[in-house]
């Protein structure tokens, strides 16, 4: 069995392959019988990590790999473990700059950063290359992460019509009406198979995403949960009216403006905010609007059907 792990120039002597955090993973993992080498370096746990615990759903193994591999890695790689201390890491954070480099990283890409670093060294203490104490990282605080860098845009109703109006080809037009419909996420509404659409019970079930050209878990396990399908918007899925062109007018509008704008117009509507957790399939009342509760799927219908009303209206 082989393992590749670069090529001869770069790494052009024994020294320099030596120094491979893989090839450091690869001999913990043939003397799995010796005891953890105390003040290893990052790089090595950082690659055990991703060998062995790093997650398996396609989208959040690409973000989790993107950030080591553009970030944690180039610069902590060659530390021990022991240098990588918490204030360093948070002067670290707020010096990052964005892929431009014209202004610093979102707030919210720093705090999954940081905690991809907190997940990493609670393996090290997991894998013992560390006691098992306090997670140096908890000590890192990144302010204002749970905030958005630009407010979610949100359509009016005759902004909503307007857009369809313009959208004159299929299946673009019953596309923009689904997703503004049943809220869900761009990922999902291009996976959708008609298998998925339980139509003597009138409702449809989200049970893929498809990102980055490849079909993959949805984001959680309440994202599974059947949305109701009203009437109005099941006559429009069968309809498939030819129209398409999103040249209306409106500016910037993407698939999750859609899904902000069905959460607001539920807010609008006087929908309970259990009533819209239970919509937009959040796995915690606090990702809708920081509370906590349950809905039942008759108001859940019934919510659901005041939306296609008012989007069909027009």
């Amino acid at each position: 069995m082989s393992e590749d792990i670069g090529t001869t120039s770069k790494y052009q002597t024994r020294s320099a392959a030596d120094r491979c955090s893989k090839v450091a993973y690869l001999r913990m993992k043939i003397n799995s019988d010796q005891p953890a080498v105390p003040d290893e370096r990052f790089g090595v746990v950082l690659e055990t990590y991703v060998q062995d615990e790093i997650p398996k759903r396609f989208s959040t193994k690409h973000a989790c790999l993107s950030y080591i591999n553009n970030h944690i890695r180039p610069r902590w790689g060659e530390f021990s473990l022991t240098k990588v201390k918490p204030l360093a890491v948070r002067d670290w954070l707020r010096g990052i700059l964005d892929k431009k480099g014209e202004r610093p990283l979102a707030n919210k890409t720093r705090g999954h950063i940081k905690g991809l670093m907190h997940r990493i060294f609670d393996c090290a203490m997991l894998w013992e290359y560390l006691p098992p104490d306090r997670n140096p990282m908890s000590l890192v605080r990144i302010e204002g992460c749970s905030k958005r860098r630009k407010k979610p845009r949100i359509l009016t109703p005759d902004e909503f019509a307007k857009l369809i109006a313009a959208v004159d080809r299929e299946p673009c037009r019953t596309m923009v009406i689904l997703a503004l419909c049943t809220g869900v996420r761009c990922s999902e509404l291009v996976a959708l198979k008609w298998s998925d659409f339980d139509w003597e019970n009138l409702s449809v079930y989200i049970r893929r995403a498809i990102v980055a050209g490849r079909v993959d878990y949805v984001k959680t396990e309440y994202s599974e949960a059947p949305l109701p399908l009203d009437p109005a918007l099941a006559e429009v899925i069968f309809e498939w009216r030819r129209r398409t062109e999103f040249s209306a007018g409106l500016g910037p509008i993407g698939w999750h403006t859609l899904r902000h704008t069905y959460r607001a117009w539920l807010g609008d509507n006087g929908e309970a905010l259990t009533v819209q957790k239970e919509l937009m399939r959040h796995a915690s009342i606090q990702t809708t609007l920081n509370t906590y509760g349950g809905g039942i799927m008759e108001s859940i219908r019934e919510a659901h059907g005041r939306v296609v009303k008012q989007a069909m209206a027009r």
